[in-house]
């Protein structure tokens, strides 16, 4: 009967356990999934603005080196996975990373249009004029948000399956030490007792 008892109580309370640290886990998982996305998201446009910014010039006075150097430096953020620089008559810049984050120096043109990517044109403006210098295509690193995705919902399920063991096993201790122990006690007493009569 108290084995009955322990086993009904302590099945209910991993199920309550199993179904709250699942719903924590996974409020949790989809907040992370926004901060990360809405991270990558204003790195990304802080990269177009710095390169909407450097690169016309550099472009315009043909400083090819500078380029590169500039190019390369963007393409380290864990959020861009490639960046193509065009001047409309050839590619000036074409890199990209890959599966191991390795920096490659590729001739592209342009990345597939299915893939996710940031496209604009670079204008030079000097004493008061616009000129078109280029185009520039920013891919996003979605294998990195894929892995940090990865990542973060293990995490939610290891931590999970942690704090239901826990308290599993503290639960386990406590039915026994301030439940169990004194119904047995008490009914050893009443049959001692039982038995005293019956002797009478």
């Amino acid at each position: 009967m108290n084995n009955s008892i322990k086993s009904k109580f302590l099945f209910f309370s991993l199920t309550i356990f199993v179904v709250m640290f699942t719903a924590v886990g996974t409020h949790n998982y989809f907040k992370a999934q926004k901060e990360i996305i809405t991270r990558m998201n204003e790195q990304v446009e802080m990269a177009k603005l710095r390169v909407s910014t450097a690169l016309p010039a550099l472009i315009w006075n043909v400083s090819t080196e500078s380029l590169i150097d500039f190019c390369k430096a963007e393409l380290r953020s864990e959020f861009i996975s490639g960046i193509v620089v065009t001047d409309y008559n050839e590619t000036l810049f074409s890199g990209v990373k890959n599966s191991n984050g390795e920096m490659l120096l590729d001739h592209l043109e342009k990345f597939d249009p299915e893939e996710r990517q940031l496209s604009f044109e670079l204008i030079h403006i000097e004493s008061g004029s616009e000129a078109k210098a280029g185009h520039v295509y920013i891919r996003y690193n979605e294998l990195y948000l894929e892995r940090q995705l990865e990542h973060i919902l293990w995490q939610q399920i290891t931590q999970s399956i942690a704090y239901c063991f826990v308290l599993f096993i503290l639960i386990w201790a406590l039915i026994n030490k301030l439940v169990l122990n004194p119904l047995l006690n008490l009914n050893q007493r009443l049959n001692s007792i039982t038995h005293e009569i019956s002797q009478r």
